[in-house]
């Protein structure tokens, strides 16, 4: 049985957890082995924040979204590539963030 229970926290909370993730993706991508899963813990964690985000940061959540997207076609797809991409996004929205 797969739990489906989100992360819980706020944004300063979760991002972490979600840049980990993110960062860990393209060596899954390349390895095949756990990138679906990871992409699913990283859509779970954009869940749990994606209100707080629309609160807080509205003009941010289109690239959290694209960054979410990136990471999924990422493992569906098999491309590395794509998730080094979505991992330096996520960054610059994490620094954007704390600014």
């Amino acid at each position: 049985i797969t739990a489906t229970t989100l992360p819980q926290g706020t944004v300063a909370e979760l991002l972490p957890g979600m840049q980990a993730e993110v960062a860990a993706l393209a060596d899954k991508v390349a390895a095949g082995s756990g990138a679906n899963e990871a992409a699913t813990r990283i859509e779970q964690y954009w869940a749990a924040m994606a209100e707080q985000m629309a609160t807080d940061h509205p003009q941010l959540v289109a690239d959290f979204e694209f960054v979410v997207r990136l990471c999924r076609e990422a493992a569906d797809r098999k491309r590395p590539a794509d998730a080094d991409r979505a991992a330096s996004n996520l960054a610059a929205l994490a620094t954007a963030i704390a600014d």
